[in-house]
């Protein structure tokens, strides 16, 4: 449960810094960074976890597609950590893909603000901050509903700052 209260807090401090300083592009784009980084980290951990649980019975390209529908922010946050943790954008071998933070006015329904976009060249991901401010949510979900997060309660200071959960 500590890589889920690291997201948790990874995301607060981004809701409460971008409510505060809303045209910071930069250090916005720092933390999303972060928070995708933190996400990539809580999913291999996932993986690790299922897969020592359940062997070789453990369906690796399954968890991968139950995890997308369960929690749609994660292909993106991987893309993204993915580019954080090898810089494959900046030195080139990353052809065929943009990711690109900018401000949108949709229309419609949908909520004016900030929104990533991952282009590759078989697939487009764009992924509203508003919809990115739910991961956490999503992702305690589906660690409890596959038992790996014990009963879902928060400890001590996680608790008092988020809520008994």
């Amino acid at each position: 449960m500590k890589r889920w209260a690291k997201l948790a807090w990874d995301l607060h401090m981004f809701r409460e810094y971008s409510s505060q300083y809303p045209e910071d592009r930069a250090e916005l784009a720092r933390r999303i960074v972060g928070i995708c980084v933190t996400a990539w980290s809580l999913r291999v951990w996932t993986e690790q976890k299922l897969a020592h649980r359940h062997g070789r019975h453990f369906d690796l390209a399954a968890f991968r597609r139950q995890l997308a529908v369960a929690v749609p922010q994660q292909p993106l946050c991987d893309a993204v950590a993915e580019i954080a943790r090898t810089a494959y954008h900046r030195h080139g071998t990353w052809p065929g893909n943009l990711l690109e933070m900018r401000f949108s006015y949709p229309g419609g329904r949908a909520p004016v603000g900030w929104m990533l976009t991952h282009a590759a060249a078989d697939r487009d991901h764009s992924l509203t901050i508003f919809s990115f401010l739910s991961l956490d949510r999503d992702w305690r979900v589906f660690l409890t509903t596959r038992g790996v997060a014990g009963d879902g309660r928060q400890p001590g200071r996680w608790a008092r700052l988020f809520g008994k959960g």
